[in-house]
């Protein structure tokens, strides 16, 4: 292969200046060299970083390494760390909890709170907003010789169980005086409260006859075909709202030639609840003892019967009924508390027809007629507890209602109940607290408030039809059963009911005072 010829140039260095000088190469420029240095260039050879194998040993490394000015250009992308898309995600993340809080800030109308998202996270992560898992004492003890239990109900069964026309009451007896209700406790309020008199509920005597042993209902119970479902007003409410209990309760039902009766224990108290569906109930081991479940139950039902007397007034006429209470007592020295009984019947159907007692507190003129009412107290131990009824209840009515409805659903609920199965006009009930959270003797009374009894069970979100309808469903299941005597046990750590066959002699029926 011959080389090709060169020319020599005596007058210095680079190419010669004839026009031919360029034509092997024609295509590419010409460019004079200077003592400039080249900067930059491209390096298709080289396939970035690799972990392995570390960056590969190019003559453009040397070079870069050796002068500052030369720089590499390369093309290739590089490769992200292991974390990116960790990081990527939290910043989003990040982003759309700052978008949020900026958002609900802005419809609250204050200024952002920094941590927010930190705190939601941390309770979200350990559950703090869960309620926390609480198993109550039962109200009595399973023994063992009443075996399995025939029948076992569960809360869920209740739930699309409702009747279409809710049943009309029928008057059948109705005796006992009703006083009226003493306006000026109206007037009370958290500067001028009014202290309980607890001389009330001490000196009278307060009857809770069990429908087996209540001389009305024995002599109903006798006609032929008058009704197969006997009870009073208190038991039936239980049953309605059973879906709210929290707490355990058990009712001895009593299945003879298809009638039925529900009755109590002989030691079986009806005790008031207190913050029963709170999402911190009160425990039966509260340090102090004074605030146990127990204690707690004792004194509301204490202060209930007591504002229930407290508040009538012996001046004005009372609502007079011909027949006098049956259970009055001749050899008891204390009078009986002013309580009024109805005595209701109610037919479902062909097969269902119900009787029963209720009880009427007190009468209140409407429209210059006189309507019978109930009377019921609400108490605060705490004010921890309530947010403080002294502060709010005269400006924030309608928050400490709330907070109570929420609270002490399943007891309000019976109260509800109870106004609709006698027929009374509405509810009155008493805000009562203690003058020292500490002492659990001495209350004052801070103001009333009036529900119709249709409001009521519409501030309650309450369902009648299907409360009618858990009563219904439950008659229906116990007609099911052989003769004999059982006990509908609602159990504390599971939402079922089970009836157990009870020995004859088990326990007798209650007559508590």
């Amino acid at each position: 292969m011959a080389l090709l010829g060169g020319e020599t140039i005596s007058s210095g260095f680079g190419p010669c200046n004839d026009d031919h000088s360029n034509s092997i190469h024609p295509q590419i420029p010409f460019s004079v060299f200077t003592k400039d240095k080249l900067v930059k260039a491209a390096d298709w050879g080289s396939r970035g970083y690799s972990r392995t194998q570390g960056t590969p040993k190019t003559v453009f490394n040397n070079l870069e390494s050796q002068d500052r000015e030369y720089m590499v250009v390369d093309k290739y992308e590089k490769k992200r760390g292991r974390g990116h898309k960790q990081s990527y995600r939290r910043s989003n993340q990040n982003y759309r909890d700052q978008k949020n809080r900026g958002i609900q800030h802005k419809k609250r109308g204050r200024p952002q709170k920094k941590g927010k998202s930190k705190k939601s996270w941390y309770q979200k992560r350990w559950n703090l907003n869960q309620k926390p898992y609480v198993v109550f004492p039962p109200s009595v003890e399973v023994q063992p010789n009443w075996g399995e239990p025939v029948e076992s109900i569960e809360f869920p069964s209740f739930k699309d169980v409702r009747i279409v026309n809710i049943p009309d009451s029928e008057d059948v007896y109705n005796c006992g005086n009703l006083l009226r209700f003493d306006k000026s406790y109206d007037n009370l309020s958290t500067r001028n409260p009014k202290l309980v008199d607890r001389n009330w509920a001490q000196e009278k005597r307060f009857y809770n006859v069990s429908t087996s042993i209540d001389p009305v209902i024995n002599q109903f119970s006798q006609q032929e075909g008058f009704a197969n479902v006997y009870g009073t007003s208190k038991i039936l409410s239980a049953l309605m709202s059973t879906l709210k209990s929290i707490y355990s309760f058990d009712i001895i039902v009593s299945v003879e030639d298809g009638n039925i009766y529900f009755d109590t224990r002989d030691d079986y108290k009806h005790l008031e609840t207190v913050n029963e569906n709170a999402h911190v109930p009160p425990r039966e081991d509260e340090d102090p003892s004074y605030n146990a479940t127990k204690s707690l139950h004792e004194e509301a039902t204490f202060l209930s019967k007591n504002f229930s007397q407290q508040v009538l007034s012996t001046s004005q006429q009372a609502l007079m009924h011909t027949e006098a209470s049956p259970f009055k007592s001749t050899g008891d020295a204390k009078p009986q508390a002013e309580v009024a009984y109805s005595y209701k019947k109610w037919e479902i159907d062909d097969k269902i027809t119900i009787f029963a007692r209720t009880e009427l507190n007190a009468c209140k003129s409407k429209q210059g007629s006189l309507v019978p009412i109930l009377v019921r107290a609400l108490t605060e131990y705490d004010p921890k507890v309530t947010g403080g009824w002294r502060k709010n209840l005269e400006n924030l009515r309608n928050g400490v209602l709330a907070t109570e409805f929420m609270n002490n659903s399943n007891k309000m609920a019976q109260w509800a109940i109870q106004s609709h199965l006698s027929g009374a006009g509405g509810v009155k009930i008493g805000f009562i607290a203690r003058n020292n959270p500490k002492d659990p003797y001495n209350h004052v009374i801070l103001g009333t408030q009036y529900f119709k009894t249709e409001d009521l069970i519409s501030d309650l979100n309450l369902d009648l039809s299907s409360c009618w309808g858990t009563l219904i469903y439950l008659i229906n299941r116990i007609k099911q059963l052989d003769n004999g005597r059982y006990m509908l046990f609602r159990d504390p750590a599971k939402k079922v009911l089970h009836l157990y066959h009870l020995p004859l002699d088990e326990y007798k029926i209650g007559h508590r005072v």
